[in-house]
């Protein structure tokens, strides 16, 4: 959220062709994958030698840190290197992560920068890996890293480092599901896919019947560009309906067109010059100024086009925090959380022993639930409240009527409440927050491999945030 238009979204309190699919390129099936595992050795004339068994991936590198890295992440899988969106020097200690909060410092810390969208071989051979993965688009088959090397990077030249396999870019909106199938089948995570998935329609279920008919606009633009605003520069780009990384679409919200102009290189999106950024029209804008400062944010609204725009004159506007518009688990659910604030949507959940239930709680109206934890009732209790039970359903929202009371004290203090289902204790609510150290921590809970590897990224995490 932008300096001065709303409050704060660091508030916890505020109101406010026909391509091959992954699975057909990967040089063997993968079995199960040890996430947290030792490779024992490899032949450094290229071909990777695991005296673990050779089906087991477990020091997977990821060229593109946000479509990749951000959904093995999701699915429990610490990747040992991923590439960066800046072309950063080897020794620098950490790179500038393209990633949002919910990914924490002892996360960042256990992954290796292997240079700009993996395309440093030194670096790869470096962290030893026994898989590499990476981006094939769609339209042309040409490889990520392959396409931002010039041919030095691609998938014969990674594949004699270490097996890699491929994903498709780009995917259609949002592109968050596809891509987390393809990426389990690739390591063998298949059964984390399902509850992910129960756990993203849940949210995007409830939240939607709070926001669904809204109008809004979005875009990206950069702030050099706008800068020199030199006559016919591109200065940025709106995105469409078919762009993998929007979500508005999902929530049932309308999308305002970008104008006529040049489609981008994976399409999705129209790349407009100053007097493009007219056609935001829309009541609430979602706008991202790439390399402005925030403290200079207010300065450029305040010039034209922008300072036109009725979202700028009736300060509703909000920054998504795009990186040149990718998406990942963490990111699409940083930017929900955008979406949710910038309606005055307090986003809630509860978690039970075989599933959780998700909340959305306007500040007057409404109160939406979903569960994934099948059909049911459930109960939710309280101060102010004697106990109101509703249904449950897997990706359906349920609506539960409370007095403005409750609902002020559920939206202020969370944790005084708790949601219990047929047979089962009550289970506390808290805001509902993503966290990639939560999930990493619970596939180390959940894994049998020791602790003392030597050469694994094998690690131990707290959730005060300290690496052990």
């Amino acid at each position: 959220m932008f300096a001065g238009f709303a409050r704060s979204l660091s508030d916890p309190e505020s109101d406010d062709g026909n391509p091959r699919r992954a699975e057909q390129v990967a040089p063997a099936p993968f079995q199960r994958a040890g996430l947290f595992g030792n490779l024992s050795g490899r032949r450094r004339a290229g071909t990777a030698r695991l005296l673990v068994d050779s089906s087991s991936p477990r020091r997977i590198v990821a060229t593109d840190p946000v479509r990749i890295g951000e959904n093995l992440l999701a699915l429990g899988a610490l990747p040992v290197g991923a590439g960066t969106f800046d072309d950063v020097a080897a020794t620098t200690p950490k790179p500038d992560w393209p990633w949002p909060d919910l990914v924490e410092g002892p996360v960042r810390d256990r992954i290796q920068n292997v240079g700009y969208y993996g395309t440093d071989k030194d670096l790869i051979e470096r962290v030893e890996p026994d898989l590499i993965l990476d981006l094939r688009y769609r339209s042309t088959g040409e490889t990520l890293a392959g396409d931002l090397s010039d041919g030095r990077c691609g998938y014969g030249e990674l594949s004699r480092i270490a097996p890699t396999a491929l994903v498709d870019v780009p995917l259609e909106a949002p592109g968050l599901v596809e891509r987390l199938e393809q990426l389990a089948k690739v390591v063998s995570l298949e059964d984390r896919v399902a509850p992910l998935v129960a756990t993203w329609r849940a949210r995007i279920a409830v939240l939607r019947e709070h926001v669904v008919g809204e109008t809004v606009s979005a875009c990206l633009a950069w702030g050099r560009s706008l800068e020199e605003g030199a006559p016919g520069q591109e200065v940025g780009h709106i995105p469409d309906e078919e762009h993998e990384c929007q979500l508005f679409t999902s929530l049932g919200m309308e999308l305002t067109p970008p104008p006529e102009g040049r489609k981008a290189y994976l399409g999705g999106s129209v790349m407009v010059g100053v007097h493009g950024l007219s056609a935001l029209t829309a009541p609430t804008l979602f706008l991202t100024l790439d390399g402005v400062p925030s403290d200079q944010v207010r300065g450029f609204l305040a010039r034209e086009p922008l300072s036109r725009l009725p979202a700028v004159r009736q300060r509703r506007v909000f920054d998504l925090g795009w990186r040149d518009m990718r998406g990942g688990w963490f990111s699409y659910h940083w930017r929900l959380d955008v979406i949710a604030r910038a309606f005055g949507i307090c986003r809630l959940s509860s978690r039970g022993p075989n599933g959780s239930t998700h909340l959305a709680v306007a500040a007057s109206g409404k109160v939406t639930a979903a569960s994934t934890s099948g059909d049911g009732v459930a109960t939710l209790s309280g101060p102010k409240l004697s106990g109101v039970s509703f249904e449950t359903s897997n990706g359906s929202a349920a609506s539960i009527d409370i007095d403005d009371a409750a609902r002020f004290h559920l939206r202020m203090f969370p944790e005084a409440y708790s949601i219990s289902t047929e047979g089962r204790a009550a289970a506390p609510i808290t805001r509902d927050r993503e966290s990639a150290l939560e999930r990493i921590t619970r596939s180390y809970a959940a894994s049998d491999v020791s602790s003392s590897s030597e050469n694994g990224n094998v690690m131990k995490l707290t959730t005060e945030g300290a690496a052990i």
